[in-house]
């Protein structure tokens, strides 16, 4: 036991480390050839603060435990959409301004994403040796990443649209010295990634959590750790926007490429229903909650973000004592 409990607070330490460089040159290489924050946001921040939660969806299906995979990305958006913007408002000591841009756009459509997800695993084939299962084919993985690329091709447009023009200080980091970096801190993300879950799974299954539990708590917790400081840098930088953006951006980014690819990869995957829906339920009621909140005089004062904060706690315990 001693073991597993080292190996996963290296493996924390090593996967925040090479989060942190990921996303420091998927900056760089957005800022080098000044891509639109709105599409940078949801490609390259996207894969620098998603990248963890990815590699334990493919390593979950290689352990055979899609649970836990499932579990690591709606606790993941469940952790972004409660716990990082609460953490904002608590770590600056102050409510944060939000524009309604970031709900009508981000919010909605991570919504609207969340629907998809449980109405594709609903309507799924049943496994005729267990009816709580549900089989989410390769066409269903194809088109959560179909609707991905047009999620970008409305944010180029957007863009292209919009009136504000940005303009950043290119940066002249040699590009061969940023893809170096991307690279590297990927493969050590994986290989951390997998030392993870196998550990995880090990000794939680041990301690008699659940194999959804471990995702939602464990490995949830862990591969958010990116996402948290980022947006509690910006939030401190006094841009509340992309603080909340980079959360929701990021939770549909998980949703429709992070469950996408590998359900392609696998060409399939089984799930179990009955776990999944009361999860997924959960994050779709708590979002919308969150919005609510959010949206509320456009600003996250310190009761709401108390309130956002108390709700996952109750989802913490709930997934405890189940």
């Amino acid at each position: 036991m001693f073991l597993e409990i080292l190996i996963i607070l290296i493996t924390t330490y090593t996967i925040w480390h090479a989060s942190n460089i990921l996303g420091r040159e998927t900056e760089n290489l957005g800022n080098k050839y000044n891509i639109p924050s709105s599409v940078k946001g949801a490609t390259l921040d996207a894969v620098g603060s998603s990248f963890p939660e990815f590699c334990t969806v493919i390593f979950c299906l290689y352990a055979g435990s899609f649970e836990a995979g499932l579990g690591a990305v709606a606790g993941s958006a469940l952790y972004n959409i409660l716990i990082i913007p609460s953490l904002c408002v608590i770590f600056t000591n102050k409510s944060m301004n939000v524009e309604k841009k970031v709900v009508y756009r981000d919010g909605i459509i991570y919504i609207l994403t969340i629907i998809f997800l449980i109405l594709m695993i609903y309507f799924g084939s049943p496994n005729p040796t267990n009816i709580e299962q549900k089989f989410i084919n390769k066409s269903s993985g194809s088109v959560f990443i179909l609707l991905y690329i047009l999620y970008l091709v409305f944010l180029i447009f957007e863009s292209k649209n919009s009136d504000s023009k940005i303009n950043r200080t290119l940066n002249n980091q040699s590009l061969i010295k940023i893809i170096f970096f991307i690279t590297l801190s990927m493969i050590i993300i994986a290989i951390s990634v997998h030392f993870l879950v196998d550990n995880s799974l090990k000794l939680f299954t041990t301690l008699g959590l659940s194999k959804t539990a471990i995702g939602v708590i464990i490995l949830a917790a862990i591969t958010s750790l990116p996402d948290t400081f980022l947006s509690i840098i910006s939030a401190k930088r006094g841009d509340a926007d992309a603080a909340i953006s980079n959360a929701l951006g990021s939770n549909t980014f998980d949703i429709l490429i992070c469950l996408g690819l590998p359900i392609v990869y696998f060409n399939g995957i089984y799930i179990n229903w009955n776990e999944s829906f009361i999860l997924l339920i959960y994050l779709l009621i708590s979002s919308i909650v969150s919005m609510i909140l959010i949206s509320s005089n456009w600003r996250l004062s310190k009761i709401e973000a108390k309130a956002m904060l108390a709700i996952y706690i109750i989802f913490f315990i709930y997934i405890i004592i189940q």
